[in-house]
């Protein structure tokens, strides 16, 4: 199958040598995000989720493309009008993505695009441009462009000793040649895995912030020791911020990036009851509800971080098949390593510079938005900041 040639060549562009080698492209984005919060930080109530779909868009742009999209200095860009069309919810956007999900094969004979013509028109003329220029200029960059040039010019992408053990070894592969469309195709799925649900991860795990002063406090506490033991944050240094970690986890239970999680049986399997599920059935696992489900995570609507202080814990839950924000199994998200890095980095940045407040603007509960397959909340999410120093009560 393509998709096991394509995970088993692209595996080695998301390794920690790689995430490393792009570091200091999302360090520079996220001290462009610090910058803007400041110009926020006045104790006044604000939309959160523009300010961090901004940031993101920028890290991708830069990490994905070797763009300098200055989505957070210019929101209105071409570019990023183009890309965040693909997340603007629509009842007529629903209705095809859940058809495709339950109905993939009715959904190709019909001829119906899940992603709209024009986008993605648009994404393939802005790879085939950008290969072009990069080959005929001769310029390297440390981004996921440069590896999949490699890849299609070497047909895999190099890695060292270090980098081994994290590369997925796939069995009988088939061979694949590396066309300007296939490329293409891996840039914007790199793009959306990493954008939308990066975005919700930061701001759902803010709003958590600002209503647990608490844990909030010993994150902030936990930046300063890092920062005071290795001089500023870094990449390696990100690594000893273990509770921020837990947070991030916790976060991801209560607000995974999406509610369902498709999946197509591959072999007849019998149930413990007797029942079977054939081969072929398509199977809709829903995430969101397990991981609220009090039989697994007692008290299951309390934002508690605890539940994941001990990184055997998450072990034991992923491979129980409960907690499954980025899936499990083969197909896993590929770059969710790259997507807890982006966020990582800028939830310690903005923790470190800012105490975050909640806003009475959110509408409590928080509702989702019917017409977004993501989780986002009506009203969006409005949050107050101050600079640390000023008031921190």
């Amino acid at each position: 199958q393509m998709w096991k040639t394509l995970r088993s060549k692209l595996s080695p562009t998301f390794t920690s040598g790689k995430l490393k080698w792009m570091f200091s492209q999302i360090s520079s984005c996220t001290d462009i995000l610090i910058e803007y919060l400041n110009e926020k930080a006045n104790g006044e109530d604000f939309l959160i989720r523009d300010i961090i779909s901004c940031y993101g868009f920028d890290i991708i742009a830069s990490c994905a493309f070797g763009l300098d999209s200055q989505a957070q200095k210019n929101p209105d860009n071409e570019f990023r009008k183009k890309a965040t069309k693909i997340f603007t919810p629509s009842i007529k956007t629903m209705m095809i993505q859940t058809l495709a999900f339950m109905f993939p094969n009715l959904i190709r004979k019909l001829g119906i695009n899940i992603i709209d013509p024009e986008i993605s028109e648009f994404f393939c003329t802005l790879t085939k441009t950008t290969l072009k220029q990069r080959k005929e200029s001769g310029i390297k960059r440390n981004d996921f462009l440069q590896l999949l040039l490699q890849l299609k010019d070497k047909g895999y992408v190099e890695y060292d000793a270090d980098e081994a053990r994290e590369v997925e070894k796939i069995d009988n592969i088939e061979k694949l040649e590396f066309t300007d469309e296939i490329l293409a195709a891996q840039l914007f799925i790199f793009f959306i895995a990493g954008f939308e649900p990066v975005t919700s991860l930061i701001v759902f795990t803010l709003y958590a912030l600002s209503k647990e002063l608490e844990v909030q406090s010993k994150i902030r506490d936990e930046v300063m020791e890092v920062k005071e033991k290795f001089g500023l944050i870094s990449y390696d240094s990100l690594k000893d911020m273990t509770y921020l970690e837990s947070v991030m986890a916790e976060s991801l239970r209560l607000y995974p990036p999406a509610r369902l999680l498709i999946r197509t049986c591959t072999k007849t399997y019998t149930l413990k009851d007797g029942n079977q599920i054939e081969k072929d059935t398509i199977i809709m696992i829903p995430n969101y509800s397990l991981q609220r489900d009090p039989k697994y995570f007692p008290d299951p609507e309390a934002f508690k971080p605890e539940r994941f202080a001990d990184g055997e814990q998450l072990s034991i839950r992923q491979g129980r098949g409960i907690y499954l924000p980025f899936g499990d199994g083969p197909r896993v998200c590929i770059a969710r390593r790259f997507a807890l890095l982006e966020a990582k980095m800028a939830l310690a940045k903005i923790v470190e510079n800012f105490q975050i407040n909640a806003s009475s603007k959110n509408i409590e509960p928080l509702q989702r938005d019917p017409k977004s397959f993501i989780i986002n909340p009506i009203g969006g999410l409005w949050l107050k900041l101050e600079k640390i120093g000023q008031n921190t009560n």
